[in-house]
């Protein structure tokens, strides 16, 4: 697949998810909680949003000659110490990238009261990395900023 139609692709992807997500964060805790098919809308949407970021970080990794590591954890890293985006948002994103994992695996459950949670405090660093890891992909990036409402 062409890059930029990749980039495009997944930046459609969470922002088509973050718009819904939002709808999910705007409930009361109890009509989310008691709702099954509204805490898996926001799983699956949470965990194809973070994927969809790991996959434009590894590009951003690809493009600029960092060696990423096997793990998704290990790309974060890599790319701080490349300075794609700043310290102070490296753990957010290791803590992101850890809770798709749960979120794929299913470790010890999932904590759907943890997802809540997410959906109302966490949503604003999804987008921050998404703008990071455009950024890091310069004009290939600003294909994918403006590409998409």
């Amino acid at each position: 697949m062409e890059k930029r139609l990749f980039v495009e692709r997944k930046v459609a992807v969470v922002r088509d998810n973050l718009e819904k997500l939002r709808h999910l964060a705007a409930l009361d805790e109890a009509a989310f909680l008691s709702d099954f098919t509204k805490a898996d809308s926001a799983q699956h949407r949470l965990q194809t949003s973070i994927q969809a970021l790991v996959d434009l970080g590894a590009l951003v990794a690809a493009e600029k000659g960092i060696p990423a590591g096997g793990r998704s954890t290990d790309l974060i890293d890599a790319l701080h110490r490349a300075g794609v985006f700043p310290a102070d948002r490296r753990d957010i994103y290791l803590r992101m990238v850890r809770f798709r994992n749960v979120l794929v695996h299913l470790y010890n459950g999932v904590n759907i009261g943890k997802v809540y949670e997410v959906l109302r405090s966490s949503l604003g660093d999804i987008e921050r990395f998404l703008d990071d890891l455009l950024a890091g992909l310069g004009d290939l990036g600003k294909s994918g900023a403006a590409g998409t409402p």
